[in-house]
């Protein structure tokens, strides 16, 4: 949503813009129209990889329940995000975008290793899902 300021400075320029038809006007190019469509990049980047991680989990594991473990936690891991990062009060510019797209990255690895992992432990250990869990966590981090 556009900002106060931003709102204004589009009115003024449409304004000049109309009072000097004769004249050739074109808006340079603002910083805000590049964070926009970083920020519709980080969106499109974070819908593909929650397909993905979808796909493949229903395709190598062929389960649907396995599915919706991840399509569950990886949102809430990425609104956790943005969470900490207005507590923390950082604002939208490169770095974040950046760090935002690394923790998308982490996030779907992670709920790849982990779900698969934890239906290896119920296959082969005729485990609980919850203890099945617990057990295929520490593997997935890096020691």
């Amino acid at each position: 949503m556009p900002s106060t300021s931003r709102k204004t400075s589009r009115k003024r320029w449409i304004d000049c813009r109309s009072r000097f038809r004769k004249e050739s006007f074109t808006r340079s190019p603002s910083i805000h129209d590049f964070v926009d469509e970083s920020i519709h990049e980080v969106y499109k980047t974070l819908f593909e990889a929650g397909v993905l991680v979808l796909v493949v989990i229903l395709l190598f594991l062929q389960d649907w329940r396995a599915v919706l473990i991840p399509a569950t936690t990886v949102p809430v891991t990425i609104i956790g995000a943005f969470a900490a990062m207005k507590a923390l009060g950082f604002t939208i510019n490169m770095l974040t975008l950046f760090g935002l797209v690394l923790a998308i990255g982490i996030v779907v690895d992670d709920a790849i290793v982990i779900v698969e992992n934890a239906v290896h432990h119920i296959d082969r250990g005729r485990m609980d899902p919850k203890s099945a869990t617990i057990k295929a966590c520490p593997r997935s981090s890096v020691r």
